[in-house]
């Protein structure tokens, strides 16, 4: 009995009726389930199931894709003989080549049963008749459904009908028509309909079957009348044109086309796609010797702007590629564009400036002397020139680029090139000196943030504004401006913001000595190392650092030597001085102490300067403790920070101090001493503190007054062997029995 019939598609259908003609009357078939009363007079399962006689037994099926349930328990029916175990390898192996397709499924369970293979092994046989039944239905179509259908293939596996009438031309007059023959075929089995006007092969099988029966001649031509078409159209579909007029043997289209799919991947942040494409490109300009120089400079150009975007280092590579290729077809605009390429909106530059680039810099030079004095192009390259010389020696020269690209950036009254300038000057003149000027240029941002709604400016306002904090000697308010900027970053899913937050957070932890720190420097590295360049040396310096509280700085004495080559070779080397030091080796410590003072005043210079004041105190070199006190003095009460917050070597009025009474000047200590114990007490920063103490009782007692020393020893001795600082712990036992 056929009870409780639901719902069918033609497909299955076809495929029911199909069966019904090749068995017998005591086999099943029933198709999915419904209650009588749902079925519509006109339902296609009305005149079929006058058809079905008494049946002894129900099959459910799905009504568009079978399942390997399914097809089982056609095989069953098929062939009642077969064990449970054949049928169900019957069913794998037709599901895998006709990927549930009822039609096909239909076609090849009937094949097998005439052949007797039922019984037999299915791994090689399958596929054959597969292809078969596609040719045969294929050749019982109306004259001209095939070759249309074969446009059909080459457009894709789904298409739609105007655009197929387009493309096939002369074959098809109008759209009308087209419908026509598609929905003869799909009664065929071979499409389907899926939506208005739109249509699908109904397995790859068959778009495979027509493509093959074309000649590459016909297939290139093809290809050609569907770009022409879509061109035709206005239509932005880059990939589909690249592709089609790349099979047409039209390589130039096709790398027109797939430059603006990839130009279009950039503005939508889909960095990885446009990577993609720009790769691509390069290859077929590798394979194409006619091509133009300015379409090659645009493709590295690109690819390098993706990978930048990616914090792949090796976009530097590719930006070189980009600026030889631009100064060779004397492009100023590509050349402006890779010149300004390696500095950029955002923190990021951080480390792309770590060293001056020689050929960025003479690019830059180049490209302005072929600009006219008011282009807008100059304002973004006098600020990525004076970026690229963030390292260099010459402060005046920054300045002097900074201000020319601010005058001309007022003239033009450009809020982007503002922003480009206001970036750039932060980043080029960061010292200890213009904290005043970047505080500003923190507030300028913001509000040209707020202006335009740039989530990218948003956290670079406020995380400049947060590293200003900390320089400040504010770590809450620094602390609750990064908290602030959580939901930006979340929204933004830029991994470099993130790690610049958390590594600036961990930078605090560190000064505060809070427990564990050591462990989510490692987990920063851990989840970072791969993705951004700066995350092995963050983990480098703040692991030193941890070394420094711990008092086993000397024990890395040799991981120290190996950083100290390079362009950041000066700030290691301070490193290493007290490294050398501590480990005993006051030869090497006074070796490095000596070398000329040939650091710039960058974000490094502060930390370094306080690192070699204690190398200078502790070797007794009273020549460099007294100018590296007068460098000093103005930055009392301040907090050293490095560029993008990597790390931190303290307060300023405790190195100060440390100076002061290696010098002899007890008042002048006793004053900065006490302010640093203070301050550090009120910060949280508890090494600091240790040592401040240490050192006050020390300037006290030299003072001739005692009274109090000995209480901040002990305050000192009990912090120092709850918290782990070791040398501070050794160094307090030794003044405290000399006071016995």
């Amino acid at each position: 009995m056929v009870d409780d019939l639901h719902w069918a598609t033609a497909p299955t259908v076809l495929l029911l009726r199909h069966l019904l003609t090749q068995l017998g009357d005591d086999r099943l078939l029933v198709v999915g389930t419904f209650r009588d009363g749902d079925v519509d007079p006109a339902h296609p399962l009305r005149d079929l199931l006058a058809e079905v006689r008494p049946l002894r037994t129900t099959t459910v099926l799905e009504p568009d894709v079978l399942t390997e349930v399914d097809v089982a328990r056609l095989v069953s029916t098929v062939a009642p003989a077969a064990s449970i175990s054949r049928a169900a390898l019957v069913a794998e192996a037709v599901c895998r080549e006709t990927a549930g397709n009822p039609f096909f499924a239909a076609e090849l369970l009937r094949h097998l049963s005439d052949t007797g293979q039922i019984e037999q092994d299915l791994t090689s046989v399958v596929p054959v008749p597969v292809a078969d039944v596609v040719t045969q239905r294929l050749a019982q179509l109306v004259p001209g459904a095939v070759d249309l259908l074969r446009f059909a293939a080459v457009l894709g596996a789904s298409f739609s009908v105007d655009l197929l009438a387009a493309v096939a031309g002369g074959r098809a007059d109008d759209a009308l028509d087209v419908l026509d023959v598609l929905e003869g075929v799909a009664r065929a089995g071979l499409v389907r309909e899926l939506g208005v006007d739109q249509f699908e092969f109904v397995h790859a099988i068959v778009r495979t079957a027509l493509l093959d029966g074309m000649t590459a001649s016909r297939k290139a031509r093809a290809h050609r009348s569907a770009a022409e078409a879509l061109e035709a159209r206005g239509a932005d579909q880059f990939d589909e044109l690249a592709h089609h007029w790349q099979m047409a043997g039209a390589d130039d289209h096709a790398i027109e086309y797939l430059l603006r799919a990839a130009d279009r991947d950039m503005g939508a942040l889909a960095f990885e796609s446009a990577k993609a494409r720009y790769d691509r490109v390069i290859e077929l300009l590798n394979h194409n010797v006619r091509a133009e120089t300015h379409t090659r400079a645009k493709a590295w150009l690109g690819l390098a702007a993706a990978r930048r975007s990616l914090f792949d280092p090796a976009f530097k590579d590719a930006a070189v590629r980009a600026a030889r290729l631009a100064r060779t077809a004397r492009d100023p605009l590509l050349m402006a564009e890779a010149a300004t390429l390696g500095t950029w909106l955002g923190t990021n530059s951080f480390w792309v400036a770590e060293a001056p680039d020689t050929e960025m810099i003479e690019l830059c030079e180049d490209t302005l002397g072929l600009l006219p004095e008011r282009s807008p192009l100059r304002v973004r390259l006098l600020a990525a020139l004076a970026s690229h010389h963030t390292f260099s020696p010459s402060r005046e020269r920054r300045v002097a680029l900074i201000a020319e690209a601010n005058r001309l950036a007022a003239e033009l009254g450009d809020t982007q090139m503002l922003v480009d300038v206001l970036h750039a000057e932060f980043v080029c003149l960061w010292e200890p000196a213009t904290l005043d000027r970047r505080e500003q240029i923190a507030r300028d941002l913001g509000r040209l943030a707020r202006a335009t709604g740039d989530a990218r400016l948003s956290f670079l306002a406020g995380f400049f504004a947060a590293e200003c904090l900390l320089e400040r000697g504010d770590l809450d308010g620094c602390e609750a401006r990064l908290e602030q900027l959580e939901p930006t970053v979340r929204a933004m899913h830029d991994e470099q913001n993130e790690f610049l937050v958390q590594r600036l957070r961990l930078t605090i932890d560190i000064l505060r000595s809070e427990p564990g720190a050591q462990q989510r420097v490692d987990e920063l590295f851990q989840r970072f190392g791969a993705l951004l360049v700066d995350a092995e040396g963050t983990w480098m310096i703040q692991t030193a650092l941890l070394a420094y509280q711990a008092g086993v700085l000397g024990d890395l004495v040799g991981s120290l030597q190996s950083m100290t080559t390079g362009p950041q070779a000066r700030m290691w080397a301070a490193g290493l001085a007290v490294a050398l030091w501590w480990s005993g080796d006051h030869a090497g410590a006074e070796e490095v102490l000596d070398r000329p003072d040939d650091l710039p005043r960058n974000y490094f210079w502060l930390a370094v300067q306080q690192a070699l004041a204690e190398v200078a105190v502790g070797l007794g070199r009273h020549d460099h403790c007294r100018s590296l006190f007068d460098q000093l003095w103005e930055f009392r009460g301040r907090i050293s920070v490095t560029g993008g917050g990597s790390s931190s070597f303290g307060l300023l009025s405790r190195t100060l101090g440390l100076l002061a009474l290696e010098l002899g000047n007890m008042d002048t200590a006793i004053e900065l001493l006490t302010e640093a114990k203070e301050q550090a007490d009120r910060l949280g920063a508890r090494l600091d503190g240790v040592s401040a103490r240490r050192s006050l009782a020390t300037a006290l007692r030299a003072a001739g007054r005692a009274d109090g020393a000995g209480d901040l020893l002990a305050e000192a001795a009990a912090v120092a062997e709850s918290q782990g600082f070791g040398r501070e712990a050794m160094l307090i036992g030794e003044i405290q029995a000399q006071c016995r």
